[in-house]
């Protein structure tokens, strides 16, 4: 059982807890393939200002326009616990699918919004995840060590922007820092170069879009 594996208890107890959080509201289960998703009393939790759900309501309209003005799919992010979260995404593309997107992914380098992330972590929290995962192999058409990504992390860390090629696409992403939130990421793909300078102005506007209300939004709580 999956549950029970990452959280590291016996099946047999993950079970019951998981009944228990069926039977309450906070989660429902879809079947045993798919296993669960939130349910209603998550939602509700929602109203009592969750600074995630802020987030959300602070940036949808802005990753909305910026979707569909690159016709692709953007998500915003963020990390915790060494996971990384999509707390909201939207695709500008109809004809692409999203069923294989992944809500929670703990492996870093494969993605814009990773690497943002990881720049903007502890020097404790990025030195757990390169002792669990190594470094990548490649990184700017470069070879990488643990010494060469430490530097390329601190670069990240500086510019709060990327782009880099992915097989046969553009991957682009901002980071976003304010004072009451944690770092959020927002990270999308294009399929031509010839859409990069553009596609980089309108990414720094939405950053500015989404910082400006994170920044005046004064019912923030601790997390």
């Amino acid at each position: 059982m999956e549950v029970a594996s990452n959280i590291k208890i016996n099946a047999a107890t993950c079970s019951r807890i998981m009944a228990v959080l069926v039977e309450k509201g906070y989660i429902d289960k879809v079947s045993r393939n798919l296993g669960y998703v939130p349910g209603p009393a998550l939602f509700s939790l929602n109203i009592y200002h969750s600074p995630y759900s802020q987030i959300i309501k602070a940036s949808e309209d802005s990753i909305r326009n910026l979707a569909i003005k690159t016709q692709s799919l953007v998500n915003i992010s963020v990390m915790k616990n060494s996971y990384r979260y999509i707390l909201y995404y939207y695709t500008g593309n109809p004809y692409m699918d999203t069923a294989a997107i992944e809500i929670r992914n703990q492996y870093p380098y494969a993605s814009a919004t990773g690497l943002l992330l990881l720049s903007a972590s502890s020097k404790k929290e990025i030195g757990s995840i390169i002792d669990k995962w190594g470094v990548p192999e490649r990184y700017n058409d470069r070879p990488m060590e643990k010494e060469s990504f430490g530097e390329e992390l601190k670069k990240i860390a500086s510019q709060e922007l990327i782009n880099f090629k992915q097989d046969d696409v553009w991957v682009l992403g901002g980071l976003i820092k304010t004072e009451l939130y944690p770092p959020l990421a927002i990270g999308f793909a294009i399929d031509s170069e010839k859409k990069l300078e553009e596609s980089v102005l309108l990414l720094k506007g939405t950053i500015s879009e989404i910082k400006e209300k994170l920044t005046f939004n004064k019912k923030s709580v601790l997390y």
